[in-house]
């Protein structure tokens, strides 16, 4: 009896042993499949350390899980409890001891062999009904299927098998912990190339492939486009000249000098404007001499030929004092313009007139053309013929302004407003000649009031320097100061005064 229970016993833990061993194995694989692979294998080398504990523990909760753990329980306490088949309850077997002497000879033996045969008969049914629960227990825990088309169970079953290259790895490894040299397999004697494992890379699309291509061909157009443009304007386009229109020619021109106190009288010729007319109002009452004498026929000589003289215009504002500066063929405008700015000592307003080497006269248009500071078209056709460069003395350096005839007053002021954004920017050059080296103290135009005539201007510096225009008494003012502004204000307030 004693070994019938302990065998029972021990078919109990075996199964015990099984089914703990394969719910660790499970908790494994359901580690590596939910951490990461790293984070799961510190977990599981760390399972492994405390492997007595882990299994210690499962058992005890195989053992106190559910009821349906608990049929094998009985195995345990097989003499004390009655076996329970089919839901009938069997009388529990006891054990007497046979007299001899009740029986008869062999036949006493015979029927107490029987009793004895009987029993282990009945106990070995009810051992096997036993491991026939124990059995239909374990397999009614159904395994949850995990991601993908296989079961826990599966993977398990999977996971147990182990493949001879595994066995092979794992003599080789215990090989080397032991320092011995590893057998060579035939597998290992193969010659092959060895296999490099590459990331894949993700495929483009079909529509990220054909805005590839597009991008990059729009640019290889701009760069082909601002190519041909520097090409063009830079190579083939010739560069734009300054072209003097030539003076005519007469056998004797005789031109009055102006005095030094009243004003001339005849039209000089201007770069960049048309001469004026006879009813302008630069022409004034007065008019210009010019005799000329026919000379003599000779056979073998033409008519003599004089240099023209320049002619000094009619200023439109009265002036202190009038100063030409020569420009020569390498002479910069900007560093003539410095240098007359700088070597200015007369008081009050000074004119100056730029005289080209064959002794013509810059206007304004003449003088802004050199410089590269053009007037906007839509400013050009609203100024009229005379005008008049100032310099004007203040304090310790010297201001430049301007003074023109203009034909309407309103469509001007109108176009200059529009303009106003873009004038510091498109005179860059003329202010910079000027003494401006960086950006305006204020960005846009105010409006101010000098003598009862408005005026707008934006300040570069706090050194009364800036842009300030004015029309006023049919004339554009432009200076570079408000002291300046109000000067010439006061000038021209004298010329129409009764």
């Amino acid at each position: 009896n004693k070994e019938q229970a302990g065998v029972s016993r021990k078919s109990y833990d075996e199964a015990l042993q099984k089914q703990t061993a394969l719910e660790i194995r499970a908790q494994d694989i359901d580690i590596l499949l939910r951490k990461p692979f790293a984070s799961a294998e510190g977990i599981i080398a760390e399972r492994n350390k405390q492997k007595s504990a882990v299994e210690a523990a499962k058992k005890q909760e195989i053992e106190t899980r559910s009821e349906q753990v608990k049929p094998l329980l009985p195995v345990l306490n097989f003499y004390d409890k009655p076996v329970v088949e089919g839901g009938l309850e069997a009388t529990p077997i006891k054990f007497t001891a046979t007299k001899p002497e009740a029986l008869l000879g062999s036949e006493a033996q015979t029927a107490v062999k029987i009793k004895q045969q009987a029993i282990i008969r009945e106990r070995e049914k009810n051992l096997a009904l036993i491991q026939q629960k124990a059995e239909t227990q374990r397999e009614s825990f159904i395994v949850s299927k995990i991601k993908g088309p296989l079961s826990k169970a599966d993977i398990l079953l999977k996971l147990s098998q182990v493949s001879p290259e595994e066995l092979a790895g794992r003599a080789r490894f215990m090989a080397r912990l032991s320092g011995r040299a590893p057998s060579p397999t035939m597998g290992s004697m193969k010659i092959g190339k060895e296999i490099v494992f590459r990331p894949l890379v993700k495929k483009s699309s079909l529509f990220e492939k054909v805005l590839a291509r597009i991008f990059f061909l729009l640019i290889i157009f701009v760069v082909a486009v601002i190519t041909v443009v520097l090409v063009y304007f830079y190579v083939i386009l010739p560069k734009s000249e300054i072209s003097l229109p030539a003076l005519p020619v007469s056998p004797v021109v005789t031109i009055p000098t102006r005095p030094a106190t009243t004003t001339p009288t005849s039209t000089p010729i201007f770069i960049g404007q048309p001469a004026p007319l006879e009813d302008s109002p630069l022409a004034g009452s007065a008019t210009t001499t010019v005799t000329t004498t026919p000379a003599a026929p000779i056979a073998t000589t033409t008519a003599p030929t004089t240099t023209p003289v320049a002619v000094l215009p009619q200023p439109l504002i009265a002036v202190q004092q009038t100063k030409t500066l020569q420009l020569g063929a390498t002479t910069s405008m900007a560093e003539l313009l410095k240098t007359a700015l700088q070597e200015n000592q007369g008081p009050g307003l000074t004119e100056i007139v730029f005289q080209t080497n064959d002794n013509l006269i810059l206007g304004l248009n003449g003088f802004l053309t050199v410089l590269q500071t053009p007037w906007p078209e839509n400013i050009t056709d609203k100024l009229a013929i005379g005008d008049i460069l100032l310099f004007f003395k203040q304090g310790a350096i010297s201001r430049f302004g301007f003074v023109v005839n203009i034909k309407d007053n309103i469509a001007l002021a109108l176009a200059l407003k529009t303009w106003e954004p873009q004038m510091e920017k498109d005179w860059a050059g003329l202010w910079t000649a000027l003494g401006k080296t960086k950006p305006a103290e204020v960005g846009y135009f105010r409006s101010a009031l000098s003598g009862g005539a408005a005026f707008r201007y934006q300040t570069f510096t706090k050194q009364d320097f800036g842009i300030c225009y004015a029309i006023f008494n049919g004339k554009l003012i432009l200076t570079t100061s408000y002291a300046q502004m109000k000067l010439i204000i006061n000038e021209l307030k004298k010329t129409v005064a009764p």
